[in-house]
């Protein structure tokens, strides 16, 4: 992985602040950790503060791993498929999966079994399932713990293109990894690889994401998938310029090393590349940073529309039908 200190941010305090707004504190404290001369330069209580943050994520990770066993074991004792994504699976690729900023607890259920799914989760947990304004997935709450059950993992808004991701999805489920003690279903790696990069890439446009989302792609692309199919697939879907882009932060800013890369990077990727790296460093994670507080209702619509607008926009020839798409479906529903 890259120098974080050199390459980033010119004193600790500034980076503290940067790892935060990226969710990468943990991946940077393992940097640290593994350089002497940085610990020698970090003041007392800054050092203090990283080792406090790192010491809750590895904390939340273990909180998730037992969770994600549970589920496993859950759903497996009523014989109903599912596979769980991003987040601890994704850690699971990483050297040290315990540094990795961890959030909620995504899992796929295919939707002719949702409704039995949706069933024996409420009844066996005592908890209650919210849809909200959600058409692809109900939330919920497991000791402290968020879950999103979808039943529909990304939205292409285009009828054929959603019946080629159904089939990939059913094709791709007969995988496990082992979390804990536990050997937990998820999508094989070629697949799920795609889908991360494609929630990336939804939610880079949406509202913005950190650079926690490249390092997550970055540890899937190490991993053991079939180049050529992940290529046919965005192809297929009209998402090569964008993963192009997407690979200029991941090998150019995050290093990883040229052999794990689909594309060799070119200018074009490399001017695109900088727009989507300063989204993620205006915007930081999720757009937590810079957006407006409080707001809700039609004020806040109309903040989120700009936003997505305005990405649309710096990043419209990256994938235009899935841009045209998108927008007839916000505008005609």
């Amino acid at each position: 992985m890259m120098h974080w200190k050199d390459r980033w941010f010119d004193d600790w305090d500034e980076g503290f602040d940067f790892a935060q707004k990226q969710a990468i504190t943990g991946i940077v404290f393992k940097e640290i950790e593994e350089s002497p001369s940085y610990i020698a330069s970090m003041p007392e209580m800054l050092m203090f503060q990283w080792i406090g943050n790192a010491e809750q994520i590895k904390h939340q990770n273990h909180l998730l791993n037992n969770e994600v066993e549970a589920l496993a074991a859950l759903l497996d004792q009523h014989q109903i498929r599912y596979a769980v994504v991003k987040g601890q699976v994704v850690a699971s690729y990483y050297d040290k999966p315990e540094f990795r900023q961890s959030g909620d607890i995504d899992f796929y259920i295919p939707q002719e079994d949702a409704d039995k799914a949706k069933e024996v989760i409420e009844q066996e947990w005592q908890v209650e399932m919210d849809k909200g304004d959600s058409a692809k997935h109900y939330d919920f709450k497991h000791n402290g713990v968020t879950y999103e059950m979808h039943f529909r993992l990304f939205e292409w808004h285009q009828e054929k293109k959603e019946r080629y991701w159904h089939e990939i999805l059913h094709d791709a489920m007969n995988y496990r990894v082992k979390i804990g003690a536990t050997h937990v279903a998820t999508l094989e790696p070629t697949v799920h690889t795609l889908y991360v990069f494609l929630h990336l890439y939804h939610h880079l446009i949406e509202v913005g994401v950190g650079l926690r989302q490249f390092c997550d792609l970055a540890m899937m692309l190490k991993a053991d998938i079939d180049r050529e199919q992940l290529k046919k697939h965005l192809g297929d879907f009209g998402m090569n310029r964008a993963f192009r882009a997407c690979e200029y932060i991941i090998g150019e800013k995050i290093d990883l090393p040229k052999e794990y890369l689909l594309y060799d990077i070119r200018d074009i990727d490399r001017w695109f590349g900088r727009k989507i790296l300063d989204i993620v460093m205006y915007r930081g994670n999720m757009g937590h940073y810079n957006k407006r507080g409080g707001w809700k209702g039609l004020r806040h619509k109309v903040e989120s529309t700009g936003i997505k607008l305005s990405h649309f926009m710096k990043l419209w020839w990256l994938s235009p039908t899935y841009h045209v798409a998108s927008l007839k479906h916000k505008l005609l529903g």
